[in-house]
């Protein structure tokens, strides 16, 4: 009797939402950018301004991973990780980019359509609006040790989606 491993990957997309040109709204995208080459075989992309399309992602990935800011936490810089709907809670004013996931995501309720398992990092804020396109002094200083646990948490997701995409079968010789 031999015993192997399959061993299938899953497609995974890391997206950064955001506006740069509103500041510190738009960390999910600088982040995104400081992602692009930091894992094997994981897409990293930005949305920045128009919603991105979210029913495409959903057919073509079997894990998203979306970064964004959110504004209702205590410490600055401080990285949660949860799901699609702890994102809504958390910003605060809603963009176009979170409404256009909501709508996706009821969307694909409603009909059955798939979806790859969403995993959201979100990332604390000043609670500030900003028409400035810097990052805040109180971001700025904290971006190193925010980008070390943004990626820290990308890499503990992708590991587990790995384990457990893992699939073990008992065949003949």
């Amino acid at each position: 009797m031999t015993v192997f491993m399959i061993v299938n990957r899953p497609r995974i997309l890391v997206l950064g939402l955001g506006d740069p040109a509103r500041g510190d709204e738009g960390i999910g995208v600088y982040l995104a950018r400081s992602l692009r080459d930091a894992f094997d075989g994981v897409e990293v992309r930005e949305s920045s301004t128009e919603p991105p399309p979210f029913f495409g992602i959903f057919h073509d990935f079997d894990l998203l991973i979306v970064i964004d800011s959110v504004r209702f936490c205590s410490v600055v810089g401080r990285v949660y990780v949860g799901t699609p709907t702890s994102l809504s809670g958390l910003k605060g004013a809603p963009t176009p980019q979170t409404e256009a996931l909501d709508d996706a995501l009821t969307y694909a309720r409603l009909t059955g359509a798939r979806m790859p398992t969403i995993k959201v990092i979100g990332v604390c804020v000043p609670d500030e609006d900003t028409t400035d396109s810097d990052l805040t002094p109180a971001v700025a200083d904290e971006y190193a040790a925010i980008l070390a646990r943004v990626r820290a948490a990308v890499k503990e997701i992708i590991r587990d989606a790995d384990a457990s995409s893992r699939t073990f079968s008992i065949g003949h010789a």
